[in-house]
């Protein structure tokens, strides 16, 4: 696993069966367990950003969840309440590496829009809420504020000031990590499904852990040994003691990466693909197409059938390897998943 601030985990009792991950396979990351820190804290929204390096450069912020009067507890969102564990979602991976952000912010931001927006998206999918702007930062930019959200295909261009100073405020906390699919391209060990702990930037990467449960015997170890899943709660637990959950000072999310077809998520990378286009391509300030989404859809869909086409004609060259064949089969069958329109899909694979 290459790491910032991660650490992988495995369950405490029983394995849990994923299916591997790997360039050309799917690829999810979810949430299954988030802690705020022992700090109280009046409001709290959980956000997401990842960094895909081959289907877009920008890194499209999501809006998972929001609560209130937090600190010193699991936070445990309610069934009736809006939002999503979805970080990530691909139908067939084509990077060598994706970098993934998660972060708390704390109170500085506005709870009753985040929640509105939250609702809404609510009733189109169970997805996270993709936020783009010029500018998301709290130094008074003309653009503060100003963002376009993305959900389930679907856009709307909002005044919103939920993501005002979340970027650089001195009151979040942020956990980065690389997922590496390919060492031949990336130069380090190939990331693994399973539990992945995501820990605080800057934090060490081993902890104080007692030996045996005796907290007078305690030595240094790597989050990894020191704690485990609870595979029936998704819960972190210790390791020398699973009936524990962990809730010390620092906060952590734990999430589930697995290499499983989900076809109910495809909405997932349409959205996250819009919200990338539309921050390279668009100036959110002037005002932009009533129906961007359909827009940006359909420019991710061209860019992607004319990548299918190279594809499929480098295949008719003479003389490659299996090993050439074999990796312009898998860009190839990649970019066809990418395509949203199914129309378009028909129309690119017709001899």
């Amino acid at each position: 696993m290459s790491i910032k601030s991660t650490a992988p985990l495995v369950p405490t009792t029983e394995s849990v069966p994923t299916t591997p991950i790997g360039l050309g396979k799917p690829l999810s990351i979810r949430i299954l367990s988030m802690y705020p820190g022992s700090q109280e804290h009046n409001e709290l929204l959980v956000v997401s950003a990842v960094k895909s390096r081959t289907t877009y450069d920008a890194k499209p912020r999501a809006m998972h969840y929001v609560f209130r009067d937090v600190g010193g507890k699991l936070l445990d969102p309610k069934a009736s309440e809006a939002g999503s564990r979805i970080v990530y979602y691909s139908p067939s991976m084509l990077d060598s590496a994706l970098d993934v952000e998660l972060r708390f912010a704390y109170d500085d931001f506005d709870f009753d829009n985040a929640k509105k927006w939250l609702d809404v998206a609510a009733q189109a999918a169970s997805l996270p809420v993709f936020a783009v702007a010029t500018t998301l930062g709290g130094a008074g930019g003309a653009a503060a504020g100003k963002s376009i959200l993305y959900f389930a295909q679907n856009a709307v261009r909002v005044v919103l000031g939920a993501l005002d100073r979340l970027v650089d405020s001195d009151n979040d906390w942020s956990s980065t990590g690389t997922f590496s699919l390919s060492f031949g391209s990336s130069g380090v060990q190939e990331s693994q499904s399973g539990y992945v702990l995501f820990y605080g930037d800057g934090e060490n990467a081993q902890i104080l852990a007692p030996v045996g449960g005796d907290l007078n015997d305690q030595q240094f170890l790597a989050r990894s040994q020191a704690y485990k899943v609870d595979s029936a709660t998704g819960r972190v637990v210790y390791a020398d003691n699973p009936d524990e959950v962990v809730l010390e000072d620092e906060p952590y999310v734990l999430t589930y990466v697995n290499g499983a077809q989900e076809d109910e998520l495809n909405g997932w990378k349409s959205a996250a693909v819009s919200a990338a286009l539309t921050a390279k391509f668009l100036n959110v300030e002037e005002g932009a197409a009533n129906d961007i989404g359909a827009l940006l859809e359909g420019y991710n869909d061209m860019r992607m059938a004319t990548l299918y086409a190279e594809r499929t004609q480098a295949l008719k060259k003479v003389g490659l390897s299996s090993e050439e064949r074999a990796k312009l089969e898998r860009e190839r069958d990649a970019y066809l998943k990418y395509i949203q329109n199914n129309d378009v899909k028909e129309l690119v694979t017709k001899e």
